[in-house]
Order: structure tokens, then C-alpha cells, then sequence
């Protein structure tokens, strides 16, 4: 198994796709690609530009999103571009479909797409998902994928899309055509290897509380208390600035050493309650966080070194990443380090490729159920078996 990478920054939508499908063709000399990957910025002319890709790579399962930047390691980071990943191996098999109306129907949506992808085949071996990061409870989508695929031994890994800062509408593509609300999935067989990494760099801090009153997303209480006297026994008045600085630890009932992170989104003085990027649900247990920028890059680097630790085989192919938003906002002028810091991370003849989305779906280990993850760095890492 290997990949080819074709990234554009240009500007006009022609000219990018151009640019892509002539690196990627350089690059197959003459080799079919079994599936790939397609990340854009939200500035592009979608339709014009997956109807290009389809007449360039006729019945290749393709499914992407647009991105909050895009980056790999033919060409960096961009806050504006367009990175097309096309998968090559004798031993590979692939199938992609999606299923619109996720916001309405998130079961029947996520069964769907899972169902039209799969048709009579036995388990995939991996399952990579770019679906609508904001007209669905993505946590529900993950729960979804989970009880549709029905197995731990395929790997649920993914980031929804992104459209930078406008919170307005993301677009997701799936072979040949635009879709929003919706959930694309990409199924994977074959002579492949794969695991993963998951790391953030925000530091727990404090005692163990519990959330005490909570319905969906929206947090009223901690310990009893009004959520917000809790942060601000912690961080002061700066619990109501720049809240991406501080989410919440939500440890994981199955294992109480791990945990994933809940990106505030407001803070309401009136009533001291919180609304968060996904559900903490009542009961859960949380700690406060804290980090520095270095330890954000960090994060990065950690999640690279758990993949590669945990790769079974002896030769990594590539690594796609999954890198929250929330990060690359934060980390502002150094934002362009992070696609720098992965790929020093890893052995050299292994590429990258990867985007940042509005939120991370990874399981915290191996053969554990997969997590939505806010403010977080997924890795996967893929290679021949």
C-alpha cells in the first residue's frame, strides 16, 4: 500500500485541480488508485472541482470535506488549498457512499451510508469518515458509526468539516457531487496495516469533579454548583475570554486514565451555565485543563509517536492527520509549525497528509470504542502489511 499526494494552493478552482491531478498522475506512472481523499478549502467551486477529479479518476471511491486549512508533505500548510490523496495497492479494496439529512436522522443517515458503502462484504478493516460538523450531535454520529459497523476490530477514525471561522455551512464530497448535512464514509479492505494516535497536549489539573446537571451539550452544573464558579476558581475572569483555552476533561468510563476533550463554545453570567462543542454527559466525570503552545505542538508530536508505536508492521506508508481547529486558532502566528513538528516525527520516507476540522473521531486506544474529540490531534498511520 502507498499513496500519492497532489497539493495546490491556486487560487482559481481549474487551475488548483490542475495542478493536483498532473502531480498525482507524475506520481502513479501508469498505477490505478484504488480510493483517495479530497481536502478544499471552502473558497473553491466544489461542484466544478469533484467533477473534475471524477473525469480525471473514473470510479475511484472519493470522499472529503471542506477544511479550516489543509497541509502534507508535499507542500505545508495553507489556510487556502487544495490537497487530493489517492491510495495504491494490488491488495487494497475500497468502497465510498454517503447519506444526506444526518441533522434530521443521524441514525438513519450513519446506517445508511455505512450500508450502501459495505453492500454484502465482511467487516472493513478501517473506516475513514468526513461528515457535517454542524447540523448533527457528532457525538450521536460516532455512537451511530459504532453500533453500525458493530465491531472494535475496524478502526472508526475521521474529522468533520470546516468552513474557518464563518460557522455558516460546510460541504462534504463523495464520489463525483457536493453534499452538506450529510456523512460520507470511505470502507477500507485489505493487505494493509494501520493504528493510530491520539494526543492534545492540554493538562489535567485540580481534583476529579462531576457533572451534575446537563442536557445535550449544555452544561448547567458541576459538583452542584454553577459550572461557571467552577471555572472561575480555576482561571478567574479569563474563564470568559478566550475560551478554546480551556475545555473540559471528560474521562472515559472504560478507562478512567483516559480522557477526551469538550471545547467550550459560551459562557452564560446570567445563569453560570456552559454550552459545549458536544455533549458532557450528566453524571460524567471532568477535570479542568490547562495548556501553553508549546504544549499544543507537543500534542502533535505525541500522537505520531503513539501511532507509530502501536504500527504492527515494519514500514509506514503515510499518516493522515485530523488536527482540531480550535488548535491551529490558538496557536495563531506558530500555526504554521504543527505540519512541520509531524513530519519531523516521523520516519522520513513516510508522507503526510491531513486537514483541520471541527472536531476529531478516533477510539483513545486500540479495539476501544471510537470517541468524539475536541481540540485534539488524530493520527493514522497506514503501511503494507
Amino acid at each position: 500500500m502507498k499513496v500519492v499526494i497532489g497539493h495546490s494552493d491556486e487560487v482559481d478552482t481549474e487551475d488548483a485541480v490542475a495542478e493536483v491531478v498532473a502531480s498525482c498522475q507524475t506520481q502513479l506512472a501508469g498505477e490505478s488508485p484504488v480510493a483517495g481523499m479530497i481536502f478544499a478549502s471552502i473558497e473553491y467551486e466544489h461542484q466544478a472541482l469533484v467533477a473534475a477529479l471524477e473525469e480525471a479518476f473514473p470510479d475511484v471511491p472519493l470522499i472529503g470535506c471542506t477544511t479550516d486549512g489543509e497541509f502534507s508533505s508535499a507542500a505545508g500548510f495553507f489556510d487556502d488549498s487544495l490537497v487530493l490523496t489517492l491510495f495504491v495497492g494490488d491488495g487494497l479494496q475500497a468502497r465510498a457512499a454517503v447519506a444526506p439529512g444526518l441533522g434530521a436522522d443521524t441514525r438513519g443517515a450513519v446506517a445508511k451510508a455505512v450500508a450502501a458503502a459495505r453492500g454484502d462484504r465482511p467487516l472493513p478493516k478501517l473506516c475513514v469518515t468526513t461528515p457535517e460538523s454542524m447540523t448533527a450531535d457528532t457525538a450521536e454520529v460516532v455512537r451511530a458509526l459504532a453500533a453500525t459497523l458493530g465491531d472494535a476490530a475496524c478502526p472508526i477514525v475521521g474529522g468533520t468539516s470546516g468552513d474557518h471561522r464563518s460557522f455558516d455551512r460546510t460541504y462534504q464530497f463523495c464520489n463525483g457531487a457536493v453534499y452538506s448535512d450529510s456523512i460520507p464514509v470511505l470502507l477500507l479492505w485489505g493487505d494493509f496495516h494501520v493504528s493510530h494516535g491520539v494526543a492534545s497536549g492540554w493538562r489535567p489539573v485540580g481534583p476529579i469533579h462531576e457533572v451534575t446537571a446537563a442536557s445535550g451539550n449544555h452544561v448547567t452544573e458541576i459538583d452542584g454548583r454553577p459550572i461557571l464558579e467552577v471555572f472561575r476558581d480555576y482561571w478567574g475572569e479569563a474563564s470568559l475570554g478566550v475560551l478554546g483555552q480551556f475545555p473540559l476533561a471528560v474521562i472515559d468510563p472504560d478507562d478512567p486514565e483516559s480522557f477526551y476533550l469538550r471545547a467550550v463554545f459560551s459562557m452564560n453570567p446570567d445563569d453560570g451555565s456552559a454550552t459545549f462543542a458536544a455533549e458532557a454527559p450528566q453524571g460524567s466525570k471532568v477535570r479542568i485543563t490547562e495548556v501553553l503552545r508549546a504544549g499544543i505542538l507537543e500534542g502533535s508530536t505525541n500522537a505520531i509517536e503513539q501511532a507509530l508505536r502501536d504500527f504492527p508492521g515494519d514500514d509506514p506508508s503515510a499518516v493522515l492527520v485530523f488536527s482540531c481547529a480550535a488548535r491551529k486558532w490558538l496557536l495563531g502566528t506558530r500555526a504554521c509549525e504543527e505540519s512541520g513538528i509531524l513530519q519531523a516525527a516521523l520516519p522520513p520516507s513516510v508522507s503526510l497528509f491531513g486537514f483541520y476540522c471541527f472536531g476529531e473521531i478516533a477510539p483513545l486506544q486500540r479495539g476501544a470504542a471510537p470517541r468524539f474529540h475536541n481540540e485534539t490531534c488524530v493520527a493514522l498511520l497506514f503501511g503494507p502489511s
